[in-house]
């Protein structure tokens, strides 16, 4: 399941660094949209798409936008299924991922509104057996409301079982957990929790006495008119089921899911716009009201943090984008991502338009959000008459002053892992792996990052162009790299200083197999390095042919913590021994020492 805020604000250096040279979003001239003519934007959208997925003919996408109460467009392009010769369509059902959050955090209104469930009551009051041990002194507990707000200090995942197709009840996380440390104080930031969701799913089991699947069905899909829609294990199955294919458009299977509340609703695009008609008539749906005015404006408000760190905008349940458009925010979206699955869900309240975009085609969490913008742009476009992006901010912002080329040389803890900055020249040099991306400096002082063909031709970077960086050092001396895209600043990495390494963790330097039952994973991780380099404690994790390389801090002789801000970061990697030598226990997994640095 995807993490949200950071990728589609910034695309930020992280992304610039996974690929040699980014496929930048074609910014070709359309005609101009006149005020009230919709027409005009859905041919120009379908000509859009027609264009895009003739390109791409191995991926499928299904996509369906609403105005007002009406469907305006829908349909799919590529194959549903091909054994069945099965075009996709809007009647499609795909795994809607972590889109399936907004749902729980509706049935979790629901509850409260009853008055059987106090969001701002510590949740093991509602559900037995969890505790989690903690670092922080003083700590508040951990609230529902902290939950679907992602600011509960919850590990983010917890991997071993998470994908299955005969996994245990996701209720008994709660076992799990118990000997494991919070990654963060309670309330205090933002980081992306499927754990959290999962959690919150269980307390709601708890309080009703039924299963969480068939609660959700009851109390919400059935009143949302969603008869395409299910919580469910396995992926999607029966005649308008989509078939799960990889990058180049070959069949292969895809694993259940644990974490029903998190990831596990399967659904259709039309059946998704239902939950925008929901918000678009203040919480009433045929006559019922299944939630109140009151809740619907609250789960779209975001507090005011006043921290650069944890400047993420999140409701309950939703992440909450004012980037984007000018003048008709805030843009409710979120997102959803399997192995296979990817999914989009984008409202405009003020305007009332939304757009649902899936796919069942590996890699496509990209085109699906590229494709929700593009349409949303054009709907918004022919209601106000104008291009509604807003326009790109220029100039130095007085907060941040552009720092010198010299302050960024450094190792930062980005969302895509640790990054190496090298200042060189007139440039900064930022190296991912074995990927490397030049950042130069602008007019204003800031960094953009430069492609050049062969070193000559300058190439089109499509959002990411937009994307400007600089080095910023808090009130506590923390030195973060920040970027700007449109609308304000945020951090999009942390730079690491060297701590003080035990002996204990440098004898445990070496490689590492994955050692633990999952098949799922043994199919996936190709082996873990920790190293030291430059002071820091490293971590490399190779999987589904991918390498993330993260920075440990160790605690003691037994126990490091995953540096760093946001999703994964501040979780805790236990040292063991036993008649397999040294292991190291993460998330559940279960990773054995083969060899010696």
């Amino acid at each position: 399941m995807s993490d949200s805020h950071r990728r589609l604000l910034l695309q930020g250096l992280g992304t610039a660094l996974g690929a040699a040279i980014l496929p930048g979003c074609a910014t070709h001239a359309t005609p101009p949209i006149a005020q009230g003519d919709t027409p005009a934007a859905l041919a120009q959208l379908r000509h859009w798409l027609d264009e895009r997925m003739r390109r791409n003919p191995q991926a499928n996408l299904s996509v369906a936008v609403l105005d007002g109460d009406t469907v305006a467009l829908a349909g799919g392009y590529g194959m549903a299924n091909p054994d069945r010769m099965l075009s996709a369509t809007e009647l499609t059902r795909y795994r809607a991922g972590s889109i399936s959050k907004v749902f729980t955090a509706l049935a979790a209104l629901q509850l409260s509104e009853q008055g059987r469930l106090n969001l701002d009551a510590p949740l093991s009051d509602v559900l037995p057996g969890f505790r989690m041990r903690s670092r922080f002194a003083q700590a508040e507990p951990v609230t529902p409301r902290h939950i679907m707000r992602h600011r509960a200090g919850l590990p983010s995942d917890w991997a071993q079982g998470m994908w299955s197709d005969a996994p245990e009840p996701f209720a008994r996380l709660t076992n799990h957990l118990q000997d494991e440390y919070l990654a963060a104080p309670p309330g205090q930031s933002y980081a992306y929790s499927n754990v959290g969701f999962s959690l919150l799913g269980a307390a709601i089991e708890h309080i009703t006495g039924e299963p969480f699947a068939q609660w959700v069905h009851h109390q919400l899909l059935q009143p949302l008119s969603m008869p395409s829609s299910a919580f469910e294990i396995a992926p999607p199955s029966g005649l308008l089921a989509a078939a799960c294919f990889d990058p180049k458009g070959r069949m292969e299977p895809e694993p259940g899911l644990r974490d029903l509340p998190a990831g596990g609703l399967n659904t259709t695009v039309l059946d998704l716009l239902q939950l925008a008609r929901l918000w678009f008539n203040q919480g009433r749906m045929g006559g019922r009201q299944i939630l109140s005015p009151a809740s619907i404006t609250t789960m779209q408000t975001a507090p005011q943090w006043p921290s650069l760190a944890d400047s993420a905008n999140v409701g309950l349940g939703w992440h909450l984008l004012d980037e984007e458009f000018d003048g008709v925010s805030p843009l409710l979206w979120h997102a959803g991502g399997t192995p296979h699955h990817h999914a989009q869900l984008m409202l405009l309240p003020q305007l009332k338009l939304a757009v649902a975009v899936m796919s069942s085609t590996a890699g496509a969490g990209e085109s699906t959000q590229e494709v929700a913008l593009k349409a949303l742009s054009l709907m918004v476009q022919a209601r106000v008459g104008k291009d509604p992006k807003r326009l790109l901010r220029q100039g130095v912002d007085p907060a941040y002053p552009p720092a010198t080329l010299s302050a960024y040389t450094g190792r930062y803890d980005t969302p895509m892992g640790v990054v190496r900055l090298q200042a060189q020249g007139q440039q900064v040099q930022a190296s991912l792996g074995n990927q490397r991306v030049a950042l130069v400096r602008r007019a204003d002082g800031y960094l953009r990052v430069s492609a050049r063909l062969l070193g000559l031709i300058p190439l089109d970077m499509g959002t990411l162009g937009e994307v400007t960086f600089n080095r910023h050092d808090s009130a506590d001396g923390q030195a973060w790299l920040i970027a700007r895209r449109r609308g304000r600043f945020t951090l999009v990495g942390t730079r690491l200083e060297p701590v003080p390494i035990p002996t204990a963790w440098k004898s445990r330097l070496g490689t590492y197999r994955y050692g633990g039952e999952d098949a799922y994973l043994a199919s996936q991780i190709q082996g873990a390095r920790v190293y030291i380099e430059d002071g820091l404690v490293l971590a490399e994790l190779s999987a589904a042919g991918e390498s993330t390389c993260l920075a440990l801090a160790p605690v003691n002789d037994h126990e490091a913590i995953i540096r760093g801000l946001g999703r994964g970061r501040g979780d805790t990697v236990h040292a063991r021994a036993d008649g397999s030598g040294t292991v190291l226990l993460y998330g559940g997994m279960r990773f054995v020492r083969q060899g010696q640095a």
